[in-house]
């Protein structure tokens, strides 16, 4: 046999008011036959000064043999068939009920026993409130926190595409929230912008429609979370600033410097990758020569600087020279999408000072966030995983017989906090009954006797109720949920905001926060290690070509997506998403490089050591490249800016004097213009043999001398030769002569 309290009428009674409880009894199906001697007890705890939040958990959890009150009337029960029930009214005064206009004004307790020959054998309990128009009602200001946030990100940009459309769907989790949530504009909303950049931008007509509703012009408090929801937590405890993405006031006009042009991005979640380039190309050009000019390619041609071995790679442009200009436009004929450049778009108003971390942050968490330029926190009431709390009654007595503060202010290293503590309480049973259809009296009249004790406490009562961030509510029952509290005389919905514009200054109201408290679903320290090292090499690659937001924001957000808090609930999956992320990372970070050459000589005093520059990149970058010597006889003479078309190479002529001969060992590396390494130093070896020049001009200048002495000899030789002759043809008489007028 059982009995259950069906409804109470009124559940808030006054002065010359009736008491109307309705019961059902029930017999089980195993049941004698026929149950004879059964009766039905009201009572009543109206002690309404003493009753405290203690005293609703006892009332609310008390077993059949604890105290059930002041009797106040007792009816027989017809006699029951085995697996029948029989209805039960009760009707007194309230009068009857003990009640007067003395009694202060609280909650009240009301049972029902079911007896068997005078043997109790089930009792329900409930409350009701008892108003007795004496004076002014307490007030209790009672804000609403939503959470908007999605599934777990998918490395892979289709995936993660359908996965948010389906999470925002009408049927779905996030399009549940939405419809339990959008005609109530006092309940907050905190949203992950990134998830709503997803909707906003996907070929889904619904999840569009989804975005605009959460976007479109509303008196609506809303904060935008951290792009992606990551763990604040976790960055705390690894000693890392918490990531916070670009977020901008709309599609298309940033907040902090970039490029408002819309360009041709990639479009969020597409997978960004630099361009293959094929196997690495020696660089065995043409040689040197001592003026450092390019010469063709000929093996049998003396040059000064030269690879040991003939290669087939074509001649490139001087590394020196300015490079030609590449088109990195959108060569698609499209519009670029102004939502499609990476950044987070936020309505022109959401606020971005509010962090959610996961359930028990401790005081590191709560630095970590006010160092991110969010001072207003929220002290989630939730279990580790992010999950929350089943039921009402299943919360630690610390939290159930306490009132929490809703808002606090707190010092840190970092800054002043706004610390907002949701009721855990409140929490668990709005959650609790805005998804489980049920019994209309088992939860709601709890929320009628929590609410009326904390306004009761204090001229100054403030609550916050908050949702879990996997809130999937019946949108019907959470309507009318949240329409039933807000109309109850002693609360006021308050915004969230004006919670935390009010909060206390007295830090005995601020709660204790932990030193350290580690859950063991964060993520491992030395993940995030990795991956906001692989963050900040993207920063600066991303900071060689002209468009940085570009090329980098799409993995970028792969980075910082695996360390989401949704994640908590498995770290499997994370790790995973991890290793994905890296990848990429790794395959853009390592598109711009040095190949690696062959051994060069250098048989001159000064000349430009050749150095192949590869870029895999969409985009042009320009690059500083660095020889370094630690042998006294090269000495290094300056260190070229080149800028590399997108996926091409370029030659880059180093300028060196070599002071000597000998074997050395120099290193080649890459910079930004800002001096950061971008990658290990490639060694190579070098031969010089500055001395052969020497000698060899001597040589050929000695060659040359000889020649011209000899020249100058025979020249001589030949002049007295001709002399000579001339000089013997004037001496000698002439010859006799025939002619006969010759002796005349």
């Amino acid at each position: 046999m059982s009995v259950a309290i069906a409804s109470v009428s009124p559940e808030v009674m006054r002065s010359g008011d009736d008491l109307t409880v309705t019961t059902v009894v029930r017999a089980d199906a195993d049941a004698p036959d026929e149950s004879e001697d059964l009766t039905v007890s009201l009572g009543i705890d109206r002690a309404t000064r003493a009753h405290d939040r203690a005293w609703v958990e006892r009332w609310d959890t008390a077993d059949l043999d604890a105290d059930t009150g002041r009797p106040v009337k007792t009816e027989p029960v017809p006699a029951l068939a085995a697996g029948t029930e029989e209805t039960v009214t009760f009707t007194v005064s309230w009068a009857q009920l003990g009640l007067s206009r003395s009694t202060a004004w609280g909650a009240l307790g009301l049972s029902i026993v079911l007896s068997d020959d005078g043997a109790p054998v089930s009792a329900d309990r409930t409350f009701a409130v008892w108003d007795p128009e004496t004076g002014t009602t307490p007030t209790l200001d009672l804000g609403f926190l939503v959470p908007l946030v999605g599934p777990a990100v998918s490395q892979d940009p289709v995936t993660a595409s359908d996965d948010v459309v389906r999470a925002v769907a009408d049927d779905a989790r996030l399009g549940h929230v939405l419809a339990a949530t959008a005609d109530e504009p006092a309940v907050a909303w905190a949203a992950d912008p990134a998830l709503v950049r997803a909707a906003a931008t996907s070929d889904s007509a619904s999840a569009q429609d989804w975005a605009d509703a959460v976007t479109s012009p509303s008196q609506r408090v809303r904060f935008a979370l951290p792009a992606f929801d990551p763990d604040t937590a976790a960055y705390a405890h690894a000693d890392l600033p918490l990531p916070d993405l670009a977020v901008m006031d709309d599609g298309s006009q940033p907040t902090s410097g970039a490029d408002p042009t819309p360009s041709s991005d990639p479009a969020p979640g597409t997978d960004v990758t630099p361009t293959e380039t094929g196997d690495p190309i020696d660089d065995g050009g043409g040689a040197v020569d001592g003026s450092g000019t390019e010469e063709p390619e000929d093996p049998q041609q003396d040059s000064s600087a030269s690879p040991d071995s003939e290669s087939d790679a074509p001649g490139e442009p001087d590394g020196s020279d300015e490079s030609e200009d590449s088109d990195t436009e959108n060569d698609t004929g499209e519009e670029p999408d102004p939502e499609a450049t990476g950044t987070v778009p936020v309505l022109a108003g959401w606020r971005t000072d509010l962090a959610w971390p996961a359930a028990g942050p401790d005081a590191p968490t709560v630095e970590t966030a006010v160092a991110a330029g969010r001072s207003i926190v929220v002290l989630d009431p939730g279990s580790a995983d992010g999950e929350a709390a089943e039921g009402a009654m299943g919360l630690p007595d610390a939290l159930t017989d306490a009132i929490t503060p809703a808002v606090a202010n707190t010092t840190t290293a970092a800054g002043d906090a706004t610390l907002l503590s949701p009721d855990p309480a409140l929490s668990a049973l709005v959650t609790a009954l805005t998804t489980l259809p049920g019994n209309p009296s088992g939860g709601r009249d709890r929320l009628l006797a929590e609410t009326a004790v904390i306004a009761a406490s204090s001229d100054d009562a403030r609550s916050l109720v908050a949702l879990p961030r996997t809130w999937n509510p019946d949108p019907a029952l959470a309507t009318e949920v949240i329409a039933d509290v807000s109309s109850l005389p002693w609360v006021a919905v308050a915004p969230v905001d004006d919670l935390a514009a009010d909060a206390s200054t007295d830090p005995a109201t601020a709660p204790a926060l932990p030193d350290r408290m580690v859950s063991p679903d964060e993520i491992p320290a030395s993940t995030l290690d990795s991956l906001a090292d692989h963050r900040e090499r993207l920063a600066q690659v991303s900071g060689l070509v002209p468009d940085p937001a570009a090329l980098a924001t799409t993995v970028d957000d792969r980075l910082v997506s695996p360390t989401s808090v949704v994640y908590r609930q498995d770290p499997g999956e994370r790790e995973t998403a991890v290793e994905v992320a890296q990848s990429a990372a790794t395959a853009l970070l390592d598109a711009v490089h040095i190949v690696p050459g062959s051994d060069v000589n250098l048989i001159a005093a000064e000349g430009g050591l050749p150095v192949r520059v590869s870029n895999g990149l969409p985009q042009e970058a320009t690059v500083r490249v660095v020889l370094d010597s630690d042998d006294p006889r090269l000495r290094v003479n300056d260190s070229p800016v080149t800028t590399v078309p997108a996926d091409s190479e370029v030659i880059v002529e180093v300028p060196v004097t070599a002071v000597g001969s000998g074997n050395v060992s120099p290193s080649v590396h890459l910079e930004t213009l800002d001096g950061q390494e971008l990658a290990d130093p490639i060694t190579f070896a070098l031969r010089m043999r500055a001395a052969w020049a020497t000698v060899g001009t001597a040589v050929i200048a000695g060659l040359f001398g000889i020649l011209l002495i000899a020249g100058i000899w025979r020249t001589v030789k030949r002049g007295r030769g001709a002399t000579r002759a001339a000089q013997a043809a004037v001496d000698e008489p002439p010859a006799p002569s025939d002619d006969p007028r010759a002796e005349r």
